[in-house]
């Protein structure tokens, strides 16, 4: 199983996200770093044997500025492997996001304008550098594209790996920094639907809510609030990892 820390940054901080409302968010507090300095978060990310880090630019999200001038000091400093959403909806938009340091970019639907956009970005980067987040409020697709949000989860799926898609991301943002705990049932779906790896982000509450996701196949877990409260411990992710 793997366990991503998310780093939401905005204006050059680690921002602490809860439920997708970002106008709301705010500086992160957390028990395992004292700063919200992008650099010292993922350095304590690092120290807790984590492995990978899931970034998003929210300000690039927004299309209010950006922050991918930070990633090659955090790569350079921690090791971590870092996938980046930066609302990218291009080739060239991806093509910036792994020249700046990222090892795979984040195409979210909640950005991307349409299935054409995405096998341009495929054939120019390659499936394997490219992770398709099925962005979701309530349990509905938010997407640019028409074809896209009147879609279920399951047929979005089924549809992003006939695209060629190599991972997918389930996101549900109105879980996230919730602690309602992960949308098990909708995961186990969306596994059964497709072959590709599923990565489940939003609402972990506990080590038992990931054992819970790996029970029923999920291969990775995207995680923030859950750390940064001290709810899953160094323990915890030794015992998973």
């Amino acid at each position: 199983m793997r366990v991503i820390p998310v780093m939401d940054l905005s204006n050059g901080v680690v921002v602490h996200a809860v439920k997708g409302e970002r106008e709301k968010y705010k500086p992160l507090r957390s028990r395992i770093c004292p700063s919200s300095n992008p650099v010292e978060v993922a350095l304590a990310f690092k120290s807790l044997g984590l492995k990978e880090l899931y970034v998003a630019d929210l300000d690039m999200i927004r299309g209010r500025g950006r922050n991918l001038n930070l990633l090659p000091t955090i790569k350079g400093l921690t090791g971590l492997r870092i996938m980046v959403d930066a609302g990218v909806n291009s080739a060239a938009e991806a093509e910036e996001v792994l020249r700046s340091g990222a090892s795979k970019v984040v195409v979210g639907t909640e950005t991307l304008r349409g299935l054409n956009e995405l096998r341009e970005i495929l054939e120019a980067v390659g499936s394997d550098r490219v992770a398709v987040s099925v962005d979701l409020k309530f349990g509905s697709i938010i997407s640019l594209s028409t074809e896209l949000s009147g879609m279920g989860p399951l047929n979005l799926a089924k549809t992003l790996q006939e695209v060629g898609v190599g991972e997918l991301i389930v996101l549900e943002l109105t879980r996230v920094g919730s602690r309602l705990g992960p949308d098990v049932e909708l995961a186990e779906l969306v596994v059964g639907a497709v072959t590709v790896p599923v990565i489940v982000g939003g609402g972990i509450r506990s080590v038992n809510d990931i054992l819970e996701l790996l029970r029923v196949g999920v291969s990775g877990v995207l995680v923030a609030t859950v750390l940064h409260d001290g709810a899953l411990k160094a323990e915890d992710l030794a015992r998973i990892l």
